[in-house]
């Protein structure tokens, strides 16, 4: 019995590589639907949506609204009259590639600091308490959220936020000797 190995390696490369345009294809179909519907919510429109490359991205139903108001905004203040068809602002897909590129800016941002914090960590107390940091991007709850009353979230508020926004008035007391 003689394995031919160079033609089922070809096939292999061919197969893995019919895979990936598939996966391609599916996650652009993917995110073209989830523009459309978030611009028929709004009462947007775009003439050339089919063409507005979302290649590098996956674009969930939140992100979709971010990169159609950033797209929205980014037309609105680049034009004097704005397009509108049957009541409906038309945006251009130049302005979706925009948004789709600071979007894509942004998730770089994110993920960037999560590995510098890990590089920090000089023993095994801070690595264990850097792996439950959670990055900015990816906290989703606001104070808004939360269902307490509102002395309690006030409170809550000045002691995490406020730490954060101005550190200089921390920066003596009790803690630091």
């Amino acid at each position: 019995m003689v394995i031919k190995v160079h033609a089922e390696e070809d096939l292999l490369r061919t197969f893995n590589k019919q895979v990936e345009e598939d996966r391609r294809i599916v996650i652009s179909r993917s995110n073209l639907n989830e523009l459309h519907k978030v611009m028929e919510e709004h009462e947007l429109s775009c003439m050339d949506l089919l063409h507005v490359n979302t290649d590098g991205v996956i674009l969930t139903k939140r992100k979709a609204e971010k990169v159609v108001g950033w797209a929205k905004n980014h037309y609105l203040s680049s034009c004097l009259l704005p397009n509108i068809k049957g009541g409906r602002l038309c945006v251009p897909h130049e302005s979706l590639e925009i948004a789709i590129s600071r979007l894509q800016e942004q998730e770089t941002i994110f993920k960037k600091p999560s590995h510098n914090l890990k590089n920090l960590a000089k023993d095994e107390y801070e690595s264990n308490f850097v792996s439950s940091v959670v990055p900015p991007g990816e906290v989703g709850v606001k104070f808004d959220d939360i269902g307490a009353l509102e002395e309690v979230k006030r409170a809550l508020n000045e002691l995490v936020i406020l730490p954060m926004r101005r550190p200089e008035l921390f920066s003596h007391g009790n803690l630091l000797r």
